[in-house]
């Protein structure tokens, strides 16, 4: 797991990664939002995707941190070549 359910971390991480990727390729950013779905449900992103169906355009975060970043660049190689493809990282609190 690359981050435990409802972080509000994994929240925004995850809502960048699909607000970055929804014009390109639907299909990436309907999957974004499904693990909004459902990871992130309890968090202030999770209620506010769910409220609106899709990505909202605020982010708890707005600072984005090397970390932030490498747990990022994670969710999107999961998301497109699954676990095998993921290395690890640990993210810290800043």
């Amino acid at each position: 797991m690359l981050r435990p359910n409802d972080s509000e971390e994994l929240a925004d991480v995850v809502n960048r990664a699909g607000l970055w990727v929804k014009d390109r390729d639907e299909k990436v950013g309907n999957r974004y939002y499904q693990i909004i779905e459902q990871r992130c449900p309890k968090t202030e992103i999770g209620r506010s995707a769910g409220a609106k169906h899709w990505f909202v355009d605020h982010c708890v975060r707005n600072r984005q941190s090397a970390p932030i970043r490498d747990a990022l660049d994670a969710v999107i190689q999961f998301v497109k070549f699954g676990l095998q493809s993921v290395k690890p990282f640990s993210v810290t609190n800043a």
